[in-house]
């Protein structure tokens, strides 16, 4: 006579059967979970969980220092350093010798980003023009590329610009014209307490600093390099 098991009818300490049997599936499942993350974080992390969709010839930021660049994972420090293509074709076939020539044919340089910004390719119309200076744009490196074109860079600069300043009428001073327009910028306002505004568009302000820049903060730049 075929008998048949039917889970309901038994229990064991208040649970029946086929509640034990889903509990004890799922925890077999997921112990085989863990034992898989475990197996690729033990092995090779940053292939498991880094590395995963990133091109090489990528450039991200890096918060560490320059002693910690995964470079076991195919990573370089942005440092301009000649590499060889032998030992980095992929990243070869992607950037060539864009930011710079290395010794021979045989090898090239990496992006130097130290202590640099960075600027899109202006690939806009004429009329739409972001970087005015895009066709003047320097190598970085011997063999590197000029130009509008990834890989060439630009010197700090300080646009035109004009300062209103104010300036007291019969101010006492030598000399006339724009002598004399500098030495009323430093006159006193009196007797005349509304006195006219003057425009010197060609006033040279001292800098309190070695340069114009944006508030920032540091990291180390560094590429996909394999």
């Amino acid at each position: 006579m075929k008998k048949e098991f039917v889970l309901e009818k038994f229990s064991v300490g208040g649970w029946n059967g086929e509640s034990l049997v889903r509990s004890a599936a799922l925890i077999v499942g997921m112990l085989g979970l863990a034992w898989i993350i475990s197996s690729n974080a033990n092995t090779q992390p940053s292939e498991a969980f880094v590395d995963n969709g990133l091109p090489v010839g990528m450039v991200v930021p890096f918060a560490g220092a320059t002693n910690k660049v995964p470079v076991e994972s195919g990573w370089e420090l942005c440092d301009g350093k000649i590499v060889a293509v032998e030992e980095y074709p992929q990243l070869y076939e992607r950037i060539g010798m864009s930011w710079g020539s290395g010794e021979d044919t045989n090898s090239f340089r990496l992006p130097d980003l130290r202590g640099r910004f960075l600027r899109g390719v202006d690939h806009t119309s004429e009329a739409e023009i972001r970087d005015p200076g895009r066709d003047e744009r320097m190598a970085d490196y011997a063999g590197g590329n000029e130009g509008n074109k990834v890989g060439s860079i630009q010197d700090d600069m300080v646009g035109p610009h004009s300062h209103d300043i104010l300036g007291v009428a019969m101010a006492f001073g030598l000399g006339d014209g724009r002598l004399g327009q500098y030495l009323r910028f430093f006159g006193y306002k009196s007797p005349n307490e509304e006195a006219p505004e003057y425009t010197v568009s060609d006033l040279a302000v001292e800098s309190s600093g070695d340069e114009s820049r944006p508030k920032n903060a540091a990291v180390n730049w560094i590429i996909k390099a394999k």
